[in-house]
């Protein structure tokens, strides 16, 4: 049976998790304690959330659907999160292999894959650098009408471009504000994303119709450059 995880978008996975960093794992050895855990030794080469760290947790679990070993002196973009006071990261936290090459003889794919991280870091750098934390404390989905990009395939952008919104929410789910916390360096393309977010009314819960408190939702737009298979578009999800 495959392992099945699930892909939270970039913001959110950031808001949940307890450290963000590009690392180059050292040496790695099995967990004394636990036949699930190898621990590494951590080089940080960039860190975006959470304390400096000297080593790290990786959830192995070999010999399940879900084993995952990395190799020595790798680089990685990892999301990893405490638990039982362990910090730690494994298959389903959405690190990233850092490389240009992941897979041999498969240029197409080892470009896009490189693009993919490339973008995800993009984000960190330019959010850490002002200073700006993502934030999703109830796991709300923030409901725009994605149909409205359709009218924004084949504009022009930037490689690696994004913008990034913080909803203000109300207990009934509602949205009472949108603050603009980066937008896309190409003018007519914010000012056309700008107007579809504007009309975002609610925000939804696959758990609740209600929340406890009012709270903030952090979402992206990313610009995806068109290429041989297909026109630019603007997506929510970080591919």
């Amino acid at each position: 049976m495959a392992c099945i995880c699930d892909r939270p978008k970039l913001a959110d996975n950031v808001a949940k998790s307890d450290f963000v960093a590009e690392v180059v794992l050292n040496k790695i050895h099995q967990d004394s304690n636990s036949e699930y855990y190898h621990i590494s030794e951590v080089e940080i080469i960039n860190l975006y959330k959470g304390d400096s760290i000297s080593s790290i947790y990786i959830r192995t679990a070999l010999n399940t659907s879900c084993s995952f070993l990395p190799g020595e002196n790798s680089r990685w973009l990892i999301f990893a999160r405490k638990v039982n006071d362990k910090l730690s990261f494994g298959y389903c936290s959405g690190s990233k292999l850092i490389t240009r090459n992941r897979w041999s003889n498969s240029p197409k794919a080892n470009l896009s894959y490189w693009n993919s991280v490339s973008r995800r870091v993009e984000w960190l750098k330019q959010m850490h650098a002002i200073g700006y934390e993502s934030t999703n404390e109830f796991g709300l989905n923030v409901s725009i009408d994605k149909r409205s990009f359709n009218n924004l395939r084949g504009s022009q952008g930037k490689q690696f471009d994004f913008s990034t919104f913080e909803f203000e929410i109300d207990t009934d789910m509602n949205v009472t504000n949108v603050i603009t916390i980066k937008e896309f360096s190409k003018r007519s393309l914010a000012r056309k994303t700008m107007k579809i977010v504007e009309e975002t009314r609610r925000a939804s819960s696959n758990k609740t119709n209600r929340i406890p408190k009012p709270t903030k939702v952090t979402l992206n737009l990313f610009y995806y450059e068109e290429d041989e298979d297909s026109e630019s578009f603007i997506s929510v999800y970080d591919l």
